[in-house]
């Protein structure tokens, strides 16, 4: 067998993309039970990814893309966790410690994914990923921004935890109706019905609603459902006032 051609190998750029893209995802929220985040995961599949775009079959948009969104994350990482090793809320983490170098080195990444007419996934979540680094604090997050990126991201990858996190993020710009409004009428898949994600979404916007029954059976469901020991003293503490915001 003779070797594979230019274009053979750019034909498999796409799925070398998506194996690096669930390697990082792993290593962000970690599936591992003693493990809520798992560093060297992250740090491999940045290490693989730069080595694929410095080769000329992956310099490509979509590879520019994964790799602005895996330094964005990457970034705040360390402020993600307390000095237990348990989950910290976006709105609890100290952003002093984020690290601005791997900020820089994501939006440099971003700039160059926008040099051709591609346009995937990898885009769209680095776009929101973008707009919580250069945000100053939760209150003056650019969350119609987001809001306008997870709507791209249904269009390019249909997904319903797309939905799900749009409503979050018009729930945070217009209120908690608004994100009601999103999944009114929205039957989702059984894989997302029975997660803790989507019972802790509900829980919330209910909750900030003033609907008391439904946020704390929500509430419930959420704790029940959740994977691992981290993610459930997470949904403890952010779904630990219900009704907190009457509307």
């Amino acid at each position: 067998m003779g070797e594979l051609t230019f274009e053979q190998h750019a034909i498999r750029v796409p799925a070398v993309n998506k194996i690096l893209y669930v390697l990082f995802t792993e290593g962000y929220l970690s599936s591992h039970a003693e493990y809520a985040i798992q560093h060297e995961l992250c740090d491999e599949a940045i290490r693989l990814a730069t080595i694929l775009a410095e080769h000329p079959v992956g310099q490509v948009p979509e590879t520019h893309a994964l790799l602005a969104l895996m330094h964005l994350h990457r970034a705040r990482m360390t402020a993600r966790q307390d000095s237990s090793g348990g989950l910290l809320l976006l709105e609890e983490q100290d952003r002093t410690l984020w690290d601005q170098e791997r900020i820089r080195l994501g939006l440099e990444w971003l700039a160059k994914s926008a040099e051709g007419d591609g346009f995937s996934r990898y885009h769209a979540e680095a776009g929101i990923a973008a707009e919580h680094s250069l945000a100053p604090s939760l209150k003056e997050t650019s969350w119609e921004r987001i809001v306008d990126c997870y709507a791209l991201l249904e269009r390019v990858a249909p997904s319903p935890i797309h939905r799900l996190n749009r409503a979050v993020a018009a729930a945070e710009w217009k209120g908690p109706e608004a994100g009601l409004a999103i999944l009114d009428g929205f039957n989702p898949p059984n894989w997302l019905a029975g997660s803790h994600l989507w019972a802790a979404v509900l829980a919330d916007l209910h909750g900030r609603c003033g609907h008391a029954e439904k946020a704390k059976r929500y509430r419930e469901e959420a704790l029940n459902a959740a994977p691992t020991l981290a993610q459930r003293q997470l949904l403890e503490r952010r779904l630990g006032g219900l009704a907190r915001h009457p509307a």
